[in-house]
């Protein structure tokens, strides 16, 4: 089993019609390429090492991660290169259970 499919299924639920409201409520206020600049920024020498750089505001947190878990469906080399810079475990699948364990 890979991890693909069911990021692209929780994707696609996420988008539904119902919710498109409330998802523009929550990206209004986020850019998620700045985020992941500043964040990458934190990275030293070691894999891994990078830590996110979350807004204060919840309602922000919640939007960045519908766009994170939206970029991670459509591009799979992003999906791994995110988890081995910010939760790296010697192998993908660790490093995509700690993604999914501690953001969604």
């Amino acid at each position: 089993q890979n991890y693909q499919q069911p990021l692209k299924q929780l994707a696609r639920l996420l988008n539904s019609e119902n919710l498109q409201s409330v998802n523009a409520h929550l990206t209004r206020n986020v850019e998620l390429d700045t985020f992941l600049a500043r964040s990458e920024d934190t990275e030293s020498s070691m894999a891994g090492s990078a830590v996110l750089q979350w807004p204060d505001e919840p309602a922000d947190i919640l939007g960045l991660k519908l766009l994170l878990i939206e970029k991670m469906a459509d591009d799979n080399n992003f999906s791994f290169n995110f988890c081995h810079t910010f939760f790296y475990d010697r192998n993908i699948i660790e490093s995509i259970r700690k993604f999914t364990s501690s953001l969604v």
